[in-house]
């Protein structure tokens, strides 16, 4: 399930009106993004946390022994990672062609009682795609 489901059930049932819900609805689109552009001074921010925390959150940066996230990478490098940190569905082609994200909608539409005439494939296929994929593309060859 979607954790923003119960404070949406919460903020419905008190009266309140949802007039927009911002956030990231797919983890590996945000993942792969991230790694091929990440944000300028990443590495500092990985810093101030392994600084800050004491050395708990040291290491948490880190992809492989070599990759440091601070470092952009390939599209076929982030999914890679992607699908070997375990964010990815079992076929990776549904995080990336939208199938996922169509799904978080639809269900965020029927708590909100918004699924009278939304499907999940015309959601998807109104939707930006960021790449064209096989579905049947194997990943960890890439």
């Amino acid at each position: 399930g979607l954790p923003i489901i119960s404070t949406l059930r919460s903020l419905l049932h008190s009266g309140d009106k949802i007039r927009r819900i911002d956030g990231i609805f797919t983890v590996v689109k945000s993942y792969v993004m991230f790694r091929i552009s990440p944000p300028p001074n990443v590495a500092a921010c990985s810093q101030f946390d392994v600084t800050s925390s004491n050395g708990v959150f040291e290491g948490d940066m880190k992809t492989s022994s070599t990759a440091f996230v601070g470092e952009a990478c390939s599209f076929s490098q982030a999914v890679r990672e992607a699908v070997h940190l375990g964010l990815t569905e079992d076929n990776p082609a549904l995080d990336l062609n939208n199938e996922y994200a169509a799904r978080v909608l639809m269900a965020l539409a029927r708590e909100l009682g918004m699924d009278e005439d939304n499907e999940t494939e015309l959601i998807k296929m109104s939707s930006d795609v960021l790449v064209d994929i096989d579905d049947n593309l194997d990943f960890l060859s890439l």
